[in-house]
């Protein structure tokens, strides 16, 4: 990925969605799907991301006495 797309997804408040890409740029199991498909893989783990974010930050401010409890 250029710098140029970088800067224009970080204008975007994309920059979850940069790390994305350039994890799936190392998978080279990816090469190999269709536009769509690869573009429905990067979406579910840009939205993975997010939720996995939103749940560490949520059990952070909840102040749980015990928060690594399962």
């Amino acid at each position: 990925m250029n710098m140029e797309l970088k800067k224009q997804l970080t204008v975007l408040e994309l920059g979850d969605l940069v790390s994305v890409i350039e994890n799936q740029e190392k998978n080279v199991s990816l090469v190999d799907l269709n536009y769509n498909d690869r573009l429905e893989y990067l979406l579910a783990e840009l939205i993975t991301e997010r939720q996995n974010r939103l749940i560490a930050r949520l059990t952070k401010n909840a102040e749980l006495k015990y928060p690594n409890a399962s």
